[in-house]
């Protein structure tokens, strides 16, 4: 596994490739997911900005029990 990176070859090692091809492949699949996972970790995902407003609640009392109410 010489000469790959280390994030590509340690998911390729991870497989215990039998071949030569078979470790290629698993090279190239591991190549593509990291790409794919940079190019989506740097697009962040534009939220729409909505305003909520809350709707006004009375706000109750709270009480607190002593040990003997308890």
């Amino acid at each position: 596994m010489g000469g790959l990176k280390a994030e590509i070859s340690d998911g390729v090692r991870m497989f215990k490739p039998q071949s030569l091809k078979e470790a290629i492949n698993l090279a190239r699949m591991r190549d593509e997911q990291l790409t794919w996972q940079q190019r989506f970790m740097r697009t962040p995902l534009a939220l729409p900005q909505t305003t909520c407003v809350a709707p006004s609640t009375p706000t109750i009392p709270i009480r607190r029990l002593t040990w003997e109410e308890m």
